[in-house]
């Protein structure tokens, strides 16, 4: 049989919360030196060019270190990353924002500007701006 590794839970329960630890997690800054496959970080968030990883890419142990990278970022570091370059052809990508600030229009046009009761009105439409916001 196997050996079974315990890894930490994907999820907190409220109860094991601790706002100071996050708050220190919050306030932490990123140094480049942490993610050197980086090309630089903005608001504490790592920026790749996908342009300039293709030998990365292309290279089995270098490949691993850059998902060994991801993975501190995603665990330790800011959770988040930016993959600037990642797709040639958009188009898919263009389509789909179209249509979600289509239904975002007829939701306002139909509520008189209120979201639901969940969210301030504007709410959801910042979510789909937030690359727009860090970039």
């Amino acid at each position: 049989m196997k050996d079974i590794n315990k890894v930490s839970p994907g999820y907190y329960l409220p109860e094991e919360c601790n706002l100071a630890e996050f708050q220190k997690i919050v306030d932490q800054e990123l140094a480049i030196s942490s993610v050197p496959n980086a090309t630089e970080i903005k608001k504490n968030i790592p920026i790749y060019n996908v342009d300039e990883l293709q030998n990365v890419l292309q290279n089995e142990e270098l490949k691993r270190e850059l998902m060994a990278e991801w993975a501190w970022v995603f665990r330790r570091g800011s959770g988040a990353i930016v993959l600037r370059n990642a797709y040639k052809d958009t188009k898919a990508i263009d389509e789909a924002t179209g249509i979600f600030e289509d239904i975002i229009t007829s939701e306002k046009l139909k509520s008189g500007g209120g979201e639901d009761h969940f969210a301030a009105a504007g709410a959801k439409r910042s979510y789909l701006e937030l690359t727009a916001k860090i970039m």
